[in-house]
């Protein structure tokens, strides 16, 4: 057979080889819509990934804000489900409120604090 040739073998064979994985196989059929899937996809090293930057150089000027799950933790009898997180840009500062909810009065409510404990201010865009 030359399609079992080293040449000729997909490279995902080869990686399953490397590692000793039991997926030996370029393709497999998905047993619940029938379609063939491939294992062990590569990234294609010519695409390159545009990721955004900021260039800005004059704290307090653009912040980054985020609402991040936590784990559930119980604290003076209030259970905080949710981290809201404000990031400068600039000088990388960080802050963080926690949430029990992640309604919109409680946001606001939260980022007034952080903006009051901190050196943060309050920046001219928010995103």
């Amino acid at each position: 057979m030359a399609s079992n040739s080293p040449e000729k073998r997909p490279k995902s064979y080869q990686y399953c080889n490397a590692i000793n994985c039991s997926n030996r196989s370029a393709r497999d059929v998905d047993s619940r819509t029938g379609e063939y899937v491939r294992f062990h996809r590569f990234p294609d090293p010519q695409k390159k990934r545009k990721l955004p930057k900021f260039n800005v150089s004059i704290p307090n000027e653009v912040h980054q804000d985020d609402l991040l799950f936590l784990p559930h933790d119980k604290c003076d009898r209030v259970t905080y489900k949710y981290a809201l997180t404000s990031v400068d840009v600039a000088s990388r500062f960080k802050a963080a409120e926690s949430q029990a909810t992640k309604e919109a009065s409680g946001v606001a409510n939260a980022l007034t604090r952080i903006y009051k404990q901190g050196p943060l201010k309050w920046p001219k865009p928010m995103m």
